[in-house]
């Protein structure tokens, strides 16, 4: 591989694990509002659906989300059950189900949509870094501020972006936090498990679990006796599909360019 090549390359794997920090910083906000857990895009489409005044019917939130029925029955009764959305029967089709937030619901939006605006205030330099990356201008003046807005923008986009990595590289049923993991560990050409701690920004415990996933998948290994001079050291490495679904990441990124460019300028310039 020539030296371009090893440069492009080492700004895919960059790009990759940069989208990856961000989705999942963007993803615990709403965990934390909305009682989610680990939020997969589609959930997180399903829930952003219901902040408008007017309340979907349950059928609007499955084909804004693509959330299936009876994953979208489990959120609608975790919510009710949470008090923060209400159904009624459509007045204008019995058959049809509208689901309404309540007061509470409203205000966790309202603490969602401020602390969105607050993580795009904080995080210019790392969306500056993704739009060197993506080669990407400045947005087009005289865009709405509306956090929420851009936020399931972004979502739509990394959501079209997951389902555009190679199924049979095995990455599709990867969350953020696992395609950010396998990217560094790839990169890297092996690490121990304490160094993906800055990179995911959980404690041991969280990356203890992002680890097992990949390793349940397939696509991580652990091995012992990676560490001169500490033979209890494990050191994590990629198996040959972790590593064709690490490059499956990297490409589609960087095959998303245009989509993401602009959000990401967005984000850069926030004020």
């Amino acid at each position: 591989m020539n030296r371009t090549a090893v440069s492009r390359q080492v700004d895919e794997w960059a790009l990759a694990g940069l989208l990856g920090r961000f989705g999942h910083d963007l993803t615990s906000l709403v965990d934390k509002h909305l009682g989610s857990d680990w939020a997969e895009n589609d959930e997180i489409l399903a829930l952003l659906a219901l902040r408008h005044d007017m309340g979907p019917t349950t059928r609007e939130i499955a084909q804004l989300s693509g959330l299936h029925r009876r994953a979208l029955s489990r959120l609608v009764t975790r919510l009710r059950q949470d008090g923060i959305v209400l159904i009624r029967t459509s007045s204008g089709d019995r058959r049809s189900v509208v689901v309404d937030l309540t007061q509470y619901g409203k205000a966790c939006f309202d603490g969602l949509s401020q602390d969105v605006d607050e993580l795009f205030r904080t995080h210019h330099q790392t969306a500056a870094r993704i739009c060197e990356l993506l080669d990407c201008g400045h947005h087009v003046p005289g865009q709405q501020h509306d956090p929420l807005g851009l936020l399931e923008q972004l979502v739509r986009a990394g959501d079209d972006l997951v389902r555009s990595i190679d199924s049979a590289a095995g990455p599709a049923s990867l969350s953020g936090s696992q395609r950010t993991a396998l990217v560094r560990i790839a990169a890297e050409g092996g690490l121990r498990p304490v160094e993906l701690v800055p990179t995911l920004g959980f404690g041991r415990s969280g990356v203890a679990y992002v680890v097992n996933r990949l390793c349940d998948k397939g696509l991580v290994q652990r091995e012992r006796n990676g560490v001169e001079g500490d033979a209890r050291a494990v050191m994590l490495t990629v198996t040959a599909e972790g590593r064709a679904a690490a490059v499956s990441v990297t490409k589609a990124a960087a095959m998303h360019r245009l989509r993401l460019g602009p959000l990401f300028a967005q984000v850069r310039d926030w004020e």
